[in-house]
């Protein structure tokens, strides 16, 4: 298994309206960008669980989703949350929260995050 936040980093690249993804950190450069839509994807969690013989046999990681929204965009963020919340659905991550959109108070932008996860027999 790749990395959380590369397997979900790969299915953001693969959405139209978000510009670029970032994993870990924003750049510099990116953190100041307000024409594009941008992600950053960071890890969560990892919970260790289905407990036997003393020991654990799967992990649940889990990865937050941050999207800054483009001060242009006038596309239906609703819509676009949803399909993009299914494609997430689809690809074996569940969604455990999607908490209100909010302001960036440097940028301004509007910004969503969304907490994923998904569970690994071991």
């Amino acid at each position: 298994m790749a990395l959380p936040t590369i397997e979900v980093s790969k299915i953001l690249e693969s959405v139209p309206w978000i510009n670029a993804v970032y994993t870990g950190l924003l750049p510099e450069d990116a953190s100041a960008n307000t024409t594009d839509t941008i992600a950053l994807v960071t890890e969560s969690t990892t919970e260790l669980n289905v407990w036997g013989n003393d020991t654990f046999n799967a992990a649940t990681y889990g990865v937050e989703i941050e999207i800054f929204y483009s001060l242009s965009f006038d596309q239906d963020v609703g819509d676009l949350e949803i399909q993009l919340m299914k494609e997430l659905e689809s690809k074996g991550w569940r969604i455990t929260t999607a908490r209100a959109h909010s302001i960036d108070p440097d940028t301004g932008q509007t910004t969503k995050v969304i907490y994923v996860a998904k569970n690994k027999l071991i």
